[in-house]
């Protein structure tokens, strides 16, 4: 086996873009997450003195009387930056899986962006990850017809 095929492949500029606006998905919402409270019904975001109640309305719920399949995500992020796990499962189990997922994108995506190379594996295991989220959301949102 040459070096050149065990070489990682090398992020081409389109990837980098990509891989720029994955490390934001990621991060901002993390990051927010230390700002934002919730009882669980209402989220309030902390901008230092500064307390602003977020009173959001699910188009979706009000049209079907169904969950949508991000139904609960703000708030359980909210629990998650917080360190308060147990709420934030009992909030959203989808959540909860987004936010971890989410926790590994940030240094990768970093390590990515900075070295400009990425492990082989990773580009088959974020996908896999990724992956579960996706299911195991649409699962708990088509669960909720057959109640």
């Amino acid at each position: 086996m040459t070096h050149a095929s065990r070489a990682r492949p090398v992020l081409l500029p389109a990837e980098r873009g990509t891989s720029l606006t994955f490390f934001l998905l990621a991060f901002l919402p993390v990051l927010a997450s230390f700002f934002l409270t919730t009882d669980g019904r209402l989220t309030t975001a902390h901008l230092g003195a500064i307390s602003i109640p977020l009173r959001t309305v699910c188009v979706f719920h009000l049209l079907t009387g169904y969950n949508c399949p991000v139904d609960g995500m703000t708030r359980t992020f909210a629990f998650m930056g917080h360190g308060q796990l147990a709420e934030a499962l009992r909030m959203s189990l989808p959540g909860v899986l987004l936010y971890v997922f989410c926790l590994f994108e940030i240094p990768l995506r970093g390590v990515w962006l900075v070295r400009g190379r990425m492990p082989r594996i990773l580009r088959v295991l974020e996908p896999v990850l990724f992956g579960t989220v996706g299911a195991v959301d649409a699962v708990f949102f088509l669960a909720q017809f057959f109640r």
